[in-house]
């Protein structure tokens, strides 16, 4: 019995031993394992992770589902960041960046200053004008009335532009959403064709005050002052709705970067991926309807007014006639001037410094420059500014008398 146990041990060590195993194993002990077939598994088992993971060792199975989960989260954060980098790319899509008055920074203060001081003038010296009108029974005349007109037009055209200058100046972040940009370039086309149509009344008012003198009360009737300045207003607002649809209707795919100071047609064409030669067309007829087609009204009235400006025997009676029109030559020149130079010049031809510069002229200079253009030559708002003055500063010092 004992010689039968020691045998059986040692044909199990022999086994072991020619297996190569350094332990006793459980398995290699059974009558019926199969020590080439568990080899064989074991290493097709190894191989397949070698070739899962590019690893020399057999992976476990936590160890596959935890590389199955990171590879998951992994991308799902992918998934998280390319869509949230089209929701960048669309809501940068929808905004514009303008330009700032200066990198430096003392020339962005004077630059601040400069436009600071421009806006409160215009604010001040049309409010005052319009108010003199008003309180002055004198200056209820067709002339003053489209005067009004004129005031009301410059501040609205300076409201436009300027503020956002300003913004842009404190603040480093110049962006404007295209709602906005689109509300701005609508007032500020449709208040510089209003100018255009209202100087253009007022040559004809003119012309009939000084060429029809006996029939100006028929002409330039009440009903007939309201219909003009009515009409006005509806064509130029009309006139600025179709120029922005069609503008914001072009791809801006090159770039969101607008190198003006606020938003304009002229600088969206430099921008534009699309093919903008019909837009420039509808542009070239919008201005020639509305600045060219002005002024040469305005000019076809002067043409009339001088020769009978010339007639006159009396040296007063002429020095009085050119008076009310030498204002109103001053203005038209110095508008229609920047207007045409910027809208009728071809887009080839045009730099953006210079056509950033004659923005700023007419929107800015102009509705300033009017006026006090306007007063500084007109004897009746100058009498009416310094009497309400007068009587103003009269009253408060009673009143600090009496108190």
């Amino acid at each position: 019995m004992d010689s039968d146990l020691s045998t059986i041990q040692s044909s199990m060590q022999s086994t072991h031993a020619s297996q190569g195993t350094g332990s006793l194993s459980p398995k290699s002990a059974l009558p019926f394992s199969q020590p080439g077939h568990s080899r064989k598994k074991r290493d097709s088992e190894q191989a397949y992770s070698q070739d899962l993971f590019s690893g020399p060792f057999p992976v476990s199975q936590t160890t596959v589902h935890k590389q199955a989960e990171e590879l998951i989260v992994t991308n799902g954060q992918n998934l998280d960041l390319s869509q949230s980098q089209k929701m960048f790319n669309q809501s940068s899509s929808n905004r514009f960046f303008l330009l700032g008055l200066s990198f430096v920074p003392y020339l962005e203060v004077l630059g601040f200053l400069a436009f600071l001081g421009m806006y409160l003038i215009t604010l001040i010296a049309n409010l005052l004008l319009i108010i003199m009108v008003r309180i002055n029974p004198k200056l209820q005349t067709p002339m003053y009335f489209f005067l009004s007109n004129l005031s009301v037009t410059d501040i609205g055209l300076s409201t436009t532009v300027v503020p956002k200058i300003l913004k842009n100046t404190l603040f480093k972040d110049t962006s404007v959403s295209l709602l906005e940009c689109a509300i701005q370039m609508h007032f500020h086309l449709a208040f510089g064709a209003i100018e255009c149509l209202i100087l253009a009344i007022m040559a004809y008012d003119r012309f009939a005050a000084i060429c029809k003198p006996l029939h100006y009360n028929t002409i330039m009737s009440k009903k007939m002052c309201i219909s003009m300045a009515t009409a006005s207003w509806i064509a130029s607002f009309i006139n600025s709705m179709i120029h922005v649809i069609y503008t914001f209707q072009m791809s801006f795919c090159h770039s969101h970067h607008v190198n003006h100071f606020f938003c304009e047609v002229p600088a969206f064409l430099q921008i534009s991926c699309s093919d903008t030669w019909l837009h420039e067309v509808a542009m070239y007829i919008s201005a020639g309807a509305f600045a060219s087609l002005s002024f040469f009204l305005t000019l076809i009235s002067y043409m009339h007014i001088l020769p009978t400006i010339l007639k006159i025997n009396s040296s007063d009676g002429r020095y009085k006639a050119l008076s009310t029109c030498a204002s109103h030559i001053i203005v038209v020149t110095l508008y229609y001037g920047t207007i045409m130079l910027l809208y009728l010049r071809p887009h080839s031809q045009s730099s953006p410094d210079i056509d950033n510069a004659i923005s700023i002229l007419y929107s800015a200079v102009t509705p300033m420059l009017n006026p006090i253009i306007y007063s500084v030559r007109n004897k009746d708002v100058k009498g009416t500014i310094r009497k309400n003055l007068f009587k103003n500063v009269l009253q408060s010092r009673l009143c600090l008398q009496t108190s």
